[in-house]
Parts: structure tokens; C-alpha cells; sequence
């Protein structure tokens, strides 16, 4: 893969995580949670709000550095960006992993819409989740080229 392809593969990423960012804000609106959030102890409500904002500052995190820093995640000889490829890809990876073995099937099988979201939100993340490692394993190329 070129360097130019996958540094507009980091962008689309990036752009697609700051939007994953934006809409997580709005998760509980958008999947009618409000009344069932409102059951939970006032501990658990105010918990699952700063989880959200969290998991949005954290892709926001890997959004805009994605974004700032393409170029060098894409294979060249940065340690820190390999490292950062490295663990953004893993954080993806693991997700993937929990959409298939962490959600009951219940939630989705058998109906048309949350079947499509659940693949969906697994080819996404997948498809995050191989972008980061190829850039990870480019930057690990680079770097081992580099090294005395």
C-alpha cells in the first residue's frame, strides 16, 4: 500500500471518528434510553453520562491527532506515531471483539434494523481497527530500516 493511500485512509478514519464522537453525545436521545436511565440509581445515571462524554473526548482524541498527524502514521520512521497507530489499533480491535462476544445475540438476530447496525458498527470498527495496523506495521517497517 502507498503512503498516499494510507494516509487518506487515517483521514477518512478521522473524519468518521469525529462524527462517531459527535453522535455518541446524542446515543441516548437517539435509542430512546432517557426512561430507562432515568430507573438507574443517580450514581449509575451520572456514571453512564461521564462514560459517553469520555468515549467522545477519547475519539475526538484519536480523531484530530489522526488528522494532524496522517502523514507520519503512514509509514514514516516516528516511533511515536507507530505507537500511537499501534494503540488506537489495538482499542479498535478489542471493540470489534466485544461487538461479537460481549452483546447478545437477542439484541439484534432476527430483526432487520439492529442487525444492520450491529454489522455496521462491526465493519467499521474493523475496517478502523485494520487501517491503524496497517499504519502500525508500516511505522514498524520504517522504523526497523532505520535502526543501526
Amino acid at each position: 500500500m502507498t503512503p498516499h493511500t494510507l494516509t487518506m485512509l487515517l483521514q477518512v478514519s478521522a473524519i468518521t471518528q469525529a462524527a462517531l464522537a459527535i453522535v455518541n453525545l446524542f446515543l441516548v436521545r437517539m435509542m430512546g434510553w432517557q426512561a430507562c436511565l432515568n430507573q438507574l440509581p443517580l450514581l449509575a445515571r451520572q456514571v453512564f453520562v461521564v462514560h459517553c462524554w469520555f468515549i467522545s473526548a477519547t475519539l475526538a482524541i484519536f480523531a484530530s491527532t489522526t488528522w494532524l498527524f496522517a502523514n507520519e502514521m503512514a509509514g514514516s520512521a516516528h516511533a511515536s506515531m507507530t505507537w500511537f497507530s499501534s494503540c488506537i489499533a489495538s482499542f479498535w480491535t478489542l471493540r470489534f471483539i466485544l461487538q461479537w462476544t460481549y452483546y447478545r445475540r437477542s439484541h439484534w438476530m432476527g430483526r432487520l434494523w439492529p442487525t444492520v447496525v450491529h454489522l455496521g458498527c462491526s465493519f467499521v470498527y474493523g475496517s478502523w481497527s485494520l487501517v491503524y495496523w496497517l499504519a502500525a506495521f508500516e511505522g514498524w517497517q520504517s522504523l526497523k530500516v532505520t535502526q543501526p
